[in-house]
């Protein structure tokens, strides 16, 4: 699995590589989804990590709702393990009660930005809650495939999509 922090291996906290619920719900309509134009079988996306890692996600498939990839990290130029298999995977959003339960956590604020990589332009949610700050790709309300654009902690950058290829 990946690092946690990279949008698509982070063991489903993401809400857009949640895996479905099974729960017998009748599947979204393709038009109801996010858009995934932008994504084509063979793409390389290139995050810069930190400690000077890379990982490489390379497009196997793609349906309407679902894309198939591997991820690479490559450390000091050489690939570390073998590729993993992923599926990231629209899942609409689970109705909500209107309540959110109290927290301690800081209240989030949200934002819009247009981010530009190698001539994709991508519709961010941007989403800061105290030192934390990331950029997920959207398509209106629906995150898109890859997910996480950029991942800041104060002013470190833990994560950025730098490339598609």
């Amino acid at each position: 699995e990946g690092s946690g922090t990279d949008g698509g291996t982070d063991g489903g906290e993401n809400p857009a590589t949640a895996p479905a619920d099974g729960d017998g719900d009748a599947a979204p309509a393709a038009s109801s989804g996010p858009s995934l134009d932008h994504v084509s079988v063979g793409q390389k996306y290139k995050y810069a990590m930190q400690g000077g890692i890379e990982q490489v996600w390379e497009v196997t498939a793609k349906t309407d709702n679902s894309v198939n990839y591997t991820v690479t990290t490559v450390m000091g130029g050489n690939a570390v393990g073998d590729p993993q298999e992923q599926v990231w995977q629209y899942t609409a959003p689970a109705a909500t009660s209107g309540d959110a339960p109290a927290t301690d956590a800081p209240a989030a604020e949200t934002t819009r930005e247009n981010v530009t990589v190698s001539g994709v332009e991508f519709d961010c949610l941007v989403t800061t809650s105290g030192e934390n700050k990331s950029w997920a790709a959207m398509t209106g309300d629906a995150v898109t495939f890859p997910g996480a654009v950029k991942v800041m902690t104060g002013e470190n950058v833990v994560m950025e999509l730098t490339a598609i290829e």
